[in-house]
């Protein structure tokens, strides 16, 4: 049985946790690890149908609080029993501290007192590391929105407030708090999100600016027989009818036999940079999402090849459908002299917009070269 870590990924109202989430989802599966996330318990209970208001605030928040532990030791148990040797990350959508910014002081020591535990013991055990993203409201107010959250209700100025309150909560944890700020832009924050979460696992970052290989096919046959490690990725990749400025993708991820599927969106706007969001959806979602797939484009289907070499993380796409006849890969822009021998013939194509998916999937699209 392979190590077990929980993470608790927190922070105040429109923070982008749904899209880190996701995100970090993919980077964990693309280390080669099992990736497990622990919903969060408000939103499961309000949008179940008991919206804080039919209880007391006492009752309301031991509910949650009780729900928060099974939820979290149904899958630390899940984790011990699964059969295989990979390291497993458990990501907590919300940890149990974030309680206290949600309830008075008088209650939150009731709730307590109730459970039989203490916020110490919560800070020191339950979690190997927390970090906190910073609420839109505080440093990119013009992207606040609720939008995506319907259990949500809070104005600017509440969600400021609640979000010192939750970073409050969590100060003191052994580990730290990792604090992610609205310094940069959200595609940005959300790198920053998974470069902390990888030092937390002592690998190597997965941001920063990156740079793309074209390769041949064999490629992918000689990093099979390199005798690197691999974590291997079943990718199926369609895009969605969208409108002027708007790009909707549909992203199914096959590992070991279990599928995991995503839904994203890009936004271009005038003076503001892309700003992609992601969610994970269930199987049904995703069997309603492929209804709406762009006719002009085929659904792309690979295989994501993730191994470290030199210290470095790289990531070998070799694609099934449409067949291109090369390979891509893609590696940290600081590190490309890292490259092992058998990608000698890699060409950069870093920035020619023809080898993006969102073009290669066109039916139209032309092939670059010829098939080898």
């Amino acid at each position: 049985m392979g190590r077990t870590r929980k993470i608790a990924i927190t922070g105040g109202p429109c923070a982008g946790k749904t899209t880190g989430m996701a995100y970090l989802h993919r980077m964990i599966e693309g280390l080669g690890m099992r990736p497990l996330i622990v919903p969060e318990a408000a939103t499961v209970t309000i949008l179940g149908g008991v919206p804080p208001q039919a209880l007391s605030p006492f009752d309301f928040q031991v509910a949650l609080t009780k729900m928060h532990f099974y939820l979290e030791d149904h899958f630390a148990g899940l984790a011990r029993a699964c059969n295989d040797d990979r390291d497993t990350v458990i990501l907590c959508d919300r940890g149990i501290l974030d309680g206290k910014a949600f309830s008075s002081p008088e209650n939150w020591g009731r709730v307590l007192d109730a459970l039989g535990v203490s916020e110490d013991t919560i800070r020191a055990t339950r979690y190997d590391a927390v970090v906190h993203m910073v609420t839109a409201a505080d440093g990119a107010r013009e992207f606040y929105t609720l939008e995506n959250n319907n259990a949500r209700e809070e104005s600017p100025e509440q969600a400021i407030a609640v979000d010192r309150l939750l970073q409050a909560a969590w100060l003191g944890h052994p580990a730290k708090l990792r604090v992610i700020d609205n310094s940069t832009g959200f595609s940005q924050k959300i790198q920053r999100v998974g470069d902390e979460v990888c030092k937390i696992l002592g690998v190597s970052g997965a941001s920063g600016t990156k740079k793309v290989f074209r390769l041949p096919l064999k490629a992918g046959l000689a990093l099979k027989k390199s005798g690197f490690v691999l974590a291997g990725v079943e990718i199926t990749q369609s895009y969605l009818r969208s409108e002027p400025g708007e790009e909707r993708r549909l992203r199914k991820r096959k590992v070991d036999g279990c599928e995991s599927y995503f839904y994203s969106t890009l936004r271009t706007l005038d003076g503001v940079p892309p700003l992609r969001e992601e969610r994970i959806i269930t199987r049904s979602e995703f069997k309603d999402f492929s209804k709406e797939a762009d006719p002009a484009r085929t659904t792309i289907h690979k295989m994501r090849y993730s191994y470290l070499y030199d210290g470095a993380h790289h990531e070998l796409d070799v694609f099934h459908t449409p067949r291109i006849g090369f390979c891509l890969l893609e590696v940290d822009a600081d590190r490309v002299s890292s490259l092992p021998l058998f990608q000698i013939e890699a060409i950069d194509v870093s920035g020619q917009d023809c080898y993006d998916n969102a073009n290669i999937a066109k039916k139209d699209w032309v092939n670059p070269i010829k098939e080898s």
